[in-house]
């Protein structure tokens, strides 16, 4: 029987705007390797055919390093669904993230696990000092029984903005 394989893929870009009269940072990088999130080879069929459930955990480091002494929000965005390179949608609610501050002086939007969804969405507002801050955004991926096998894309954005 043949083995479905599903091979997931964030592509991570990032901004920084916002009224800042100090420096504001932002530097995204996946825990797990380079510039892109891969997520690897799931299953969604077993070696002998069986229907599966698969599903892969991956993490982004998000570090804010802001001069300007003002609050400052972090945003997430995805832009446009999960496809393969048959133009094939990948369902975004069998993902899953939640993120944890290293620093804790600020305010996680998501402290526990809630499903990715299209659109931008405030994921992070900082002390009134603007501090430093280091996020860890932990993505899970739950792949469905059956589901196609390919190469799964989208762009996800982070920014941060000054107040």
């Amino acid at each position: 029987m043949k083995l479905k394989n599903i091979l997931f893929l964030f592509l991570i870009m990032l901004l920084s705007t916002g009224n800042v009269f100090g420096q504001i940072a932002i530097d995204v990088q996946p825990l797990q390797g380079g510039r892109d999130v891969s997520f690897g080879e799931a299953q969604s069929l077993g070696f002998g055919g069986e229907a599966q459930s698969d599903y892969v955990v991956r993490e982004v480091e998000i570090v804010i390093d802001n001069d300007s002494g003002k609050i400052y929000r972090v945003y997430q965005s995805l832009f446009g669904p999960w496809q393969n390179e048959e133009g094939e949608d990948f369902p975004v609610e069998e993902v899953d993230f939640y993120i944890i501050s290293s620093n804790g002086t600020g305010t996680v939007r998501f402290p526990s696990t809630v499903s990715l969804q299209e659109g931008e969405v405030e994921i992070f507002i900082s002390d009134d000092q603007g501090s430093d801050e280091r996020l860890i955004i932990t993505y899970t991926v739950r792949v469905p029984v059956g589901q196609k096998s390919g190469y799964y894309r989208s762009n996800l954005t982070f920014r941060v903005v000054t107040q």
